[in-house]
């Protein structure tokens, strides 16, 4: 699982939102970010597009601790809420849990917070397939 986190957390746009993945275990990861000023709309606020990339990116880190170690699973359908705004300069925590694994798809649940507050919410399916290496 350490090498898991440690390719998902190479990925660049993670890099760019600063995002990392902390934790992965039993169906569950988590996850946070900075909402640095580079994440801002003209409002001043944290553009949507970064919790979508957040809520998906945990609930894959969760996803993989419940499929061997020869399958992925890739996202086959998200519906994001955001439910309020965050201010730049907070640090979004971002918790995804598995609901239920099928032989062929993943269900999970992924939610934001800031400051203790729910701010985005994420309902995603993501379809089993065969572990693709990296470079193929």
């Amino acid at each position: 699982m350490a090498s898991l986190l440690v390719e998902i957390n190479s990925v660049s746009i993670h890099g760019f939102l600063g995002l990392e993945v902390i934790e992965a275990k039993e169906g569950v990861a988590i996850s946070r970010f900075t909402a640095v000023s580079d994440l801002q709309t003209p409002y001043g606020t944290v553009h949507a597009g970064s919790y979508y990339v957040a809520l998906d990116t945990a609930a894959a880190a969760a996803s993989a601790t419940v499929l061997p170690s020869n399958k992925s699973a890739v996202t086959h359908d998200i519906f994001v809420s955001v439910l309020r705004s965050a201010p730049v300069e907070t640090e979004i925590m971002i918790t995804s849990r598995v609901i239920k694994t099928g032989k062929a798809l993943v269900f999970l649940e992924s939610e934001a917070k800031c400051e203790g507050k729910i701010v985005a919410t994420a309902r995603i399916t993501k379809s089993i397939i065969e572990q693709i290496k990296s470079g193929s």
